[in-house]
C-alpha cells in the first residue's frame, strides 16, 4: 500500500486569525505509499477558524468556507487575494489553491481575514522521506504468462472455486473505483472493464487517467483481469472499473487531489473504492471526506500500510520503503518475521484506521500475517505475498504483467471479493459486509490487531449468503 510518512517540518506556521497573530503550531507533513511506491504528503495542524501562515515555499494550500458560501464567491475571496485556484473540493466545501509567490503572506492574511473562510490548511508536499530521497514506486515487469491463469493470492481465497460452482457471480453490474496512479487504459486485460475515470491532479487534464507508474493497473488486475485467454483473471473480471488517478508517475501527490478524487467518486454515484494508500496520522479534512462518502453509502476498502522490520525473512515490499517510506515496493515485507523474527510494527494508517474503511492486512504464501503489514485496527486478512516467498503477479502499465507484495495488494483482493458479494446482494450496507467478511474469514492463530478475523474466504462468504 501507498503510505505517508510524517516528519518534523524544518519550519513553523503561525496562525493568523482575522490578521492578529495567535499561537504557533507545527506542521506536520505525512507521505502517502500507495501499494507500490506512491507518497502522498500531508500536512496535519490545524487551528480552528484559524489560518497557517506561509512560510518558505509552502504556497499550496486547502481554503475551507463557511457553510453556504456559493462557490461562485469561494472563487472570488480567492482571485481577490491574488491566489490561483487549483481545485474545487465539494466534499469539505473547499478549494486547494496556489498563493502568489512574491505576497504569499499578505495573500494568506487578506483570505483568513475574510468572513466567508472558515479555515485554511497547508495541502502537502512532495517530497520522499525514507531512506532519503524520493522513492518511486515500482512494479517489477514480468513476462507475459504462456496461459491465462489464477495467481495464487486467488486461489488462497477460494475466488476460482466460486467462479466455477456460480458461473453468473463474476462481479457483473458493480462499479469499482480505485484511487491510485491511474489505469492502462488499453491494457488488453482490463480495457473492456474500463468505463471512465478522472484524473484529480491540479493542473492536468481531467480526462487522463492514463497510468503512468503501474500502482494501479497492478491493483485492476487483482480485482477485475478479464478473462480473454491471456494473462490474469481476476476476482471479478465482469466488474466495471474506473480510474480515478490521484498520485503521478512516482506515486506523489497531494492531499487537496485525494480529497479532489473522492469529491468525484461521491458526484458519480460509485459504491466501490479501492484505496491502496495511507496516510501514518489521521487528518482532519480526510476524515471528513471519508465520512461524507461513508454516509452517502459508498463501500471503502483500504490497505493496512506497510512498515519497516529490523528482520530480513519476509524481504521488503515492493516499494522499497513500506507505506512510509514508499509503499508497497520498498518496505514491504522487510521484517518478515516468518522464522521468528520479531517485526517492527506500527500503527495502521488512514483511511484504513477510520471506522468507516475496511482495513485490510497483509498475508504471505505460507498463510501468515507478513512482518511489513500494519497492526491496530485491522478487519480482515488478504494475500499481499513476500519477496522471500511468493510475490503477487498481476497486470502492468504498457499492456504488460508484473510482480509486487504489500498491502495495497491485499486491499484489492478484499475489494474483488466485495464486488462478487454486492452483485449477489446489492443492498448489503457496510456493517453488513464487514460481518460477512468478518463471520466467514479463517483465524490465522495470530493477535487480532495483526490479522483482524483472520484470512478471507470467499467461498465461505458466498455459502454464507445462500444460507
Amino acid at each position: 500500500m501507498l503510505s505517508m510518512t510524517l516528519r518534523q517540518p524544518t519550519f513553523q506556521d503561525s496562525a493568523v486569525r482575522h490578521g492578529s497573530f495567535s499561537h504557533l503550531v507545527t506542521s506536520v507533513v505525512s507521505r502517502v505509499g500507495l501499494g507500490a511506491v506512491a507518497c502522498l504528503l500531508v500536512l496535519r495542524g490545524l487551528v480552528g477558524g484559524g489560518a497557517f501562515a506561509a512560510t518558505g515555499d509552502n504556497i499550496r494550500k486547502i481554503v475551507v468556507f463557511q457553510a453556504g458560501t456559493s462557490m461562485q464567491v469561494q472563487q472570488q475571496v480567492v482571485a481577490r487575494s491574488g491566489s490561483q485556484l487549483l481545485s474545487i473540493l465539494s466534499l469539505i466545501n473547499g478549494v486547494a489553491i496556489e498563493l502568489p509567490a512574491q505576497n504569499a503572506a499578505q495573500a494568506l492574511i487578506a483570505l483568513q481575514a475574510d468572513p466567508t473562510v472558515a479555515a485554511i490548511y497547508d495541502d502537502l508536499t512532495n517530497s520522499g522521506q525514507d531512506g532519503g530521497g524520493d522513492k518511486v514506486i515500482v512494479i517489477t515487469p514480468a513476462d507475459p504468462p504462456t496461459q491465462e491463469f489464477y495467481p495464487w493470492g486467488l486461489d488462497t481465497i477460494h475466488v476460482p472455486d466460486v467462479h466455477q460452482v456460480d458461473p453468473g457471480l463474476k462481479g457483473s453490474g458493480v462499479t469499482i473505483a480505485i484511487l491510485d496512479t491511474g489505469i492502462d487504459m488499453n491494457h488488453p486485460d482490463l480495457s473492456k472493464n474500463i468505463k471512465g475515470g478522472y484524473n484529480a491532479i491540479a493542473g492536468q487534464n481531467s480526462r487522463n487517467y492514463q497510468d503512468d507508474n503501474g500502482h494501479g493497473t497492478h491493483m485492476a488486475g487483482v480485482i477485475a483481469g478479464r478473462m480473454n485467454r491471456l494473462g490474469v483473471v481476476g476476482a471479478a473480471y465482469q466488474a466495471n472499473i474506473v480510474a480515478v488517478k490521484v498520485l503521478d508517475q512516482y506515486g506523489h501527490g497531494y492531499l487537496s487531489d485525494l480529497i479532489n478524487g473522492l469529491g468525484w467518486i461521491s458526484t458519480n454515484k460509485i459504491r466501490v473504492v479501492n484505496m491502496s494508500l495511507g496516510f501514518s496520522e489521521t487528518n482532519p479534512l480526510l476524515e471528513q471526506a471519508i465520512r461524507s462518502l461513508y454516509e452517502a453509502g459508498v463501500i471503502m476498502v483500504a490497505s493496512a500500510g506497510n512498515g519497516g522490520t529490523a528482520c530480513a525473512q519476509d524481504g521488503g515490499g515492493d516499494d522499497g520503503g513500506g507505506d512510509d517510506g514508499g509503499g508497497d515496493d520498498g518496505g514491504g515485507d522487510d521484517g518478515g518475521g516468518d522464522d521468528g523474527c520479531q517485526p517492527s510494527i506500527g500503527e495502521v494508517h488512514y483511511p484504513a484506521q477510520y471506522p468507516w474503511v475496511i482495513s485490510v492486512a497483509a498475508t504471505n504464501g505460507d498463510d501468515k500475517v507478513t512482518g511489513y503489514s500494519q497492526s491496530g485496527k485491522v478487519d480482515v486478512a488478504a494475500p499481499g505475498g513476500s519477496q522471500s516467498g511468493p510475490r503477487i503477479f498481476s497486470t502492468n502499465k504498457g499492456g504488460g504483467y508484473g510482480w509486487g507484495s504489500g498491502t495495497s495488494q491485499a486491499a484489492a483482493h478484499v475489494t474483488g471479493a466485495v464486488a462478487l458479494m454486492l452483485q449477489k446482494n446489492s443492498k448489503m450496507s457496510f456493517k453488513e459486509l464487514v460481518m460477512l467478511l468478518e463471520r466467514t474469514s479463517r483465524d490465522l492463530g495470530e493477535p487480532v490487531e495483526r490479522q483482524g478475523a483472520g484470512l478471507i474466504d470467499v467461498e465461505a462468504m458466498i455459502n454464507a449468503l445462500k444460507k
